[in-house]
């Protein structure tokens, strides 16, 4: 099976992004589900659209796993069957939607994503034309998500010589598959490595059964709180020098391992000083979450953020008595 996927900007440029979004084309057909079915040519899926005339677009990947997020179906099982067999299946679900019309979203001519009627719509050029009065240093979006760095303002030694900056970051998703959100950012400038730092209390808004306009008036009333919390974060970063690294029992390793795997993990592990801090374990992990694709990275400097803000925790060991970071010489292996 073939599925198109759109243009995937990391890091650029803001204006980039913007003329992208300016003249891309887009529609956007509301109609009962019935009246849309997926079929096969070759390996690839294409999306037949019945709505006064038939239409047919490419499937994206956004659209594929829109969809069997929508009937809580598991990707990587369904992607072993033949182009065929795919296709019965998302006509399958397509049939089972009877919460009313569907809206089928296109972009430059192939289907990007499928939404209820009950979705609340906010673009990514309208999220970031709130954010450009306060500064954006670059921009990553892909079908499923757009992420904005925003400019940095702060910047402060954690150690003597090892300087961090402290900014935000605003995360949206014109296809469903991520909250509007505004969240504090953490680079680190010797390595460029970052951390997303998201404080008790800083919810998200999902795109879903909210009044017209109020998706960007609670964005712009989230920037402010990101400005009058940003020294405790600074006050965190630097006490994560000198605390221990998580005990073993914690379920971050189960969380970490899920999403780089058991084998990678412990090689990172295996990369830390004899008595590593949680500040070094941090910069092992958001190190190797800049080569991952930008879902992937997201989600890792997201769990690195987080274990930024929790390092006075009670259950945190000795970092030397640690039984899963190997001891230098011994054999390694692989957690379990």
């Amino acid at each position: 099976m073939k599925l198109r996927q759109g243009p995937v900007f990391n890091e650029a440029p803001p204006e980039e992004v913007v003329d992208f979004l300016r003249h891309r084309k887009i529609e956007a057909s509301r109609l009962p589900a019935d009246h849309v079915c997926v079929t096969v040519e070759g390996e690839e899926l294409f999306l037949r659209v019945m709505n006064g005339r038939t239409r047919e677009y490419p499937v994206r990947e956004s659209f594929f796993l829109k969809l069997l997020k929508w009937g809580s179906l598991p990707p990587a099982g369904i992607r072993r069957l033949s182009a065929e067999t795919i296709a019965g299946i998302l006509n399958d679900l397509l049939l089972s939607i009877t919460s009313g019309d569907v809206t089928i979203r296109t972009e430059n001519g192939e289907a990007v994503t499928i939404t209820s009627r009950h979705y609340s719509e906010l673009s990514d050029l309208d999220v970031i034309q709130t954010a450009l009065p306060i500064g954006i240093s670059g921009i990553t979006r892909t079908d499923f998500f757009l992420r904005i760095y925003g400019t940095i303002h702060t910047q402060t030694d954690i150690k003597p010589g090892d300087t961090c900056g402290f900014g935000f970051n605003i995360l949206n998703s014109e296809t469903g598959f991520r909250a509007l959100s505004a969240y504090h950012y953490i680079l680190r400038y010797i390595c460029s490595n970052g951390a997303v730092v998201r404080l008790e209390g800083q919810e998200g808004r999902i795109h879903y059964r909210h009044p017209g306009g109020y998706l960007r008036r609670f964005l712009e009333e989230q920037l402010q709180p990101l400005e009058e919390t940003r020294e405790n974060v600074v006050a965190s970063v630097r006490r994560s020098a000198d605390a221990a690294t998580p005990s073993e029992r914690d379920p971050v390793y189960a969380r970490l391992r899920a999403l780089i795997g058991g084998r990678t993990f412990q090689g990172l592990l295996n990369t830390l000083p004899e008595k590593p801090s949680l500040f070094s374990m941090v910069n092992i992990i958001t190190a190797h979450a800049r080569g991952l694709d930008p879902g992937q990275r997201l989600q890792l400097e997201s769990l690195a953020g987080e274990l930024l803000m929790r390092q006075n925790r009670t259950d945190l060991s000795p970092v030397f008595a640690h039984p899963l970071i190997r001891k230098r010489g011994a054999p390694e292996r692989t957690l379990v």
